[in-house]
């Protein structure tokens, strides 16, 4: 796949005692043929009791501002 004639895409993925199925969404996110420099990654936390952060910050870079996690596939 030829990556500079694709554009960037963002996902944005909000979030509430999601454990059950972060995971499969992530990696399903992950597991796509496009380029991984142009795919972002924004999970809305949404004050979860469960797993649900652990799981986002077992896919990569975490960033925590406020009720946002960001992950960058670069």
């Amino acid at each position: 796949m030829v990556s500079k004639n694709l554009p960037s895409i963002s996902v944005l993925i909000p979030t509430l005692n999601a454990a059950s199925v972060l995971g499969k969404c992530l990696k399903s996110i992950v597991e796509q043929d496009y380029p991984k420099n142009k795919i972002e990654i924004i999970i809305a936390h949404g004050g979860s009791t469960d797993k649900t952060l652990e799981i986002a910050k077992k896919y990569g870079r975490v960033k925590r501002d406020g009720a946002k996690i960001e992950r960058r596939l670069n």
